[in-house]
C-alpha cells in the first residue's frame, strides 16, 4: 500500500469516527448509525466505546453547594440594564 493510499484510508477512518460521534450526539441509535454508514452495529458500538473512553470528559463530584463557602455572596445586578 502506498503512502498516499494509507493516508487516505486514515483520513477516511477519522471522518467515519467523527460521523459516528456526531450522529450519536444527535440521538441516533447505534442501529440507525450503522444503517446510515453501511457498517455493522458492532463496529459502531466499538467505535463509540473507544471514543467515549478516550474523550477527556470531566465530571465533577462537587455539587454547586454555595453553603460550603460561608463568605460567598452571589452577585446581584440588573441583567436588563443596558451599559
Amino acid at each position: 500500500m502506498t503512502w498516499a493510499r494509507l493516508e487516505l484510508s486514515r483520513s477516511g477512518r477519522v471522518e467515519r469516527k467523527e460521523r459516528i460521534f456526531d450522529l450519536w450526539l444527535n440521538c441516533h441509535t447505534q442501529d440507525e448509525i450503522a444503517a446510515k454508514l453501511d457498517i455493522s452495529q458492532a463496529v459502531v458500538n466499538s467505535k463509540l466505546k473507544l471514543l467515549l473512553e478516550n474523550t477527556k470528559m470531566v465530571f465533577s463530584d462537587k455539587s454547586l453547594d454555595f453553603e460550603q463557602d460561608k463568605d460567598f455572596t452571589p452577585p446581584i445586578y440588573n441583567v436588563w440594564a443596558v451599559s
